[in-house]
């Protein structure tokens, strides 16, 4: 079987590396650009009532209504 990436393995390694740079963590929260990330547990749930809300519009809508 045969994987095709849509980016090839060192654009994908620099894309990676650019994303890493902006999630941290604050006391128990993980954070992205100052959002707040939802916790694991809650994640899927939230993200998908968000989803259908509003559309899928990409990951910074999604994350901007997460944390309003």
């Amino acid at each position: 079987m045969k994987v095709i990436f849509w980016l090839d393995v060192e654009e994908e390694k620099s894309k990676i590396r650019k994303w890493i740079l902006h999630y941290y963590w604050n006391n128990e929260n993980l954070m992205f650009k100052d959002l707040i990330m939802p916790k694991l547990s809650e994640r899927s749930q939230q993200i998908f009532e968000i989803h259908n809300e509003i559309g899928y519009f990409g990951e910074g809508r999604t994350l901007v209504e997460i944390n309003k």
